[in-house]
């Protein structure tokens, strides 16, 4: 029974984590652009 509850919990984390994973890389891209570091991230936002 113990093995069932974690395969659930394991999917519902995949489903979860997958949409945490696009918000964190969007807010990654969001914090380099506006910081510039990189002239290259700052053309490709821009």
């Amino acid at each position: 029974m113990e093995n069932f509850e974690k395969v659930v919990i394991m999917n519902q984390f995949n489903v979860q984590s997958i949409s945490c994973k696009a918000f964190f890389f969007f807010f990654f891209f969001l914090i380099v652009c506006v910081s510039g570091q990189s002239k290259e991230f700052s053309n490709f936002c821009l």
